[in-house]
C-alpha cells in the first residue's frame, strides 16, 4: 500500500527542525508548499518552511486550506468514471493539427 500525502507529510514534519538565521518570505512559502505537501523538498527547504510556519499564522492558514483543497479535489475525482475519447474526435484533432502544420 502506498503512503498517502498526509502520511508522507507527517514523516516530513517529523524530520523538520527550525533553522536559525535563514528565513523565507510568504511568497516563497507559497511557491514551495506543493513540494512540501507531497514530501518532495530537500531537508534544508523543509526546515526553512517549518521555521516560517512557526512564525506566520497566514501561511499556517494557507497550508491548512491547501490540504483541504487537495483532499476535496481527490474526493471529487474518485466519483468520475473514465470515458473513452470518441474516435471521430481524435481523427478531427489529428486532421486539424496536420492542416495547421502546412
Amino acid at each position: 500500500m502506498h503512503p498517502t500525502s498526509d502520511d508522507r507529510l507527517n514523516s516530513v514534519e517529523d524530520r523538520c527542525v527550525a533553522m536559525g538565521g535563514e528565513k523565507i518570505t510568504c511568497v516563497k512559502f507559497v511557491e514551495l508548499v506543493g513540494g512540501y505537501h507531497d514530501g518532495e523538498l530537500v531537508a534544508a527547504q523543509c526546515r526553512l518552511l517549518e521555521a516560517h510556519l512557526t512564525e506566520c499564522q497566514k501561511c499556517q492558514d494557507y497550508l491548512k486550506a491547501y490540504r483541504i483543497t487537495i483532499r476535496l479535489a481527490k474526493a471529487a475525482m474518485e466519483d468520475l468514471e473514465e470515458q473513452a475519447v470518441p474516435e471521430e474526435l481524435v481523427k478531427a484533432i489529428l486532421l486539424s493539427a496536420r492542416s495547421q502544420q502546412k
